[in-house]
């Protein structure tokens, strides 16, 4: 089972309530839905088997964690805060990736034959029906690093299963029902805060 279909099964059921309010905006399932449709037909030209996100907490955050459960692919969110040097370490550890971030900011890393994408401009695009290719092996789901206080930071890789096993721990532990609601109080690249999601 993966992440994307407990996303799914909710949205066959509340397909108009709200699935999340980022930024002072509320997000439905099926607008969700809808932007995760609309990533995914766009990104299917390019060749890559992870995605690196790094931006301050923005609905996109959402998306591509979405998105990456759906295709069976490895997501790092990563600290726009972070020294770019840093990052860059971190983002050559990840396989065959996909930078997501805006120019300014992707102009200080130092990246050799990564690709990238300016997420400003994949929003003004054509949508256009294809899919990614789907990695069925790939067990690596999330991808975490830690501060790098005791040297540079280390990677830390996360399944599917464990992130649903951790979300159901939770709502065990807090007896959390459907109808509650959870604020995220902690930075989306942080993995408390996409448990809580």
């Amino acid at each position: 089972m993966r992440v994307y279909d407990f996303f799914k099964n909710s949205l066959q059921k509340r397909e108009n309530s709200t699935f999340i309010n980022v930024d002072g905006k509320s997000f439905s399932y099926s607008q969700t839905y809808k932007y995760i449709k609309f990533y995914e037909a766009n990104l299917s030209t390019k060749n890559f088997k992870s995605i690196v996100y790094i931006n301050k907490n923005h609905i996109d955050h959402v998306i591509l964690y979405l998105l990456c459960s759906k295709n069976n692919l490895t997501f790092a969110s990563l600290d726009l805060d972070a020294n770019p040097g840093d990052l860059t370490k971190q983002i050559e550890l990840m396989d065959n990736p996909i930078v997501i971030c805006n120019q300014n900011f992707f102009n200080k890393l130092n990246l050799k034959k990564k690709d990238y994408l300016n997420i400003i401009k994949l929003k003004k695009k054509k949508f256009i029906k294809r899919k990614i290719k789907y990695f069925e092996n790939n067990k690596d789901f999330l991808i975490s690093f830690t501060s790098g206080s005791t040297g540079n930071p280390k990677p830390i890789s996360l399944s599917q299963k464990t992130k649903i096993i951790r979300a159901k721990s939770n709502i065990e532990i807090f007896g959390l029902g459907q109808k509650e609601k959870s604020l995220i109080s902690t930075p989306l690249h942080h993995t408390l805060a996409i448990r809580i999601l």
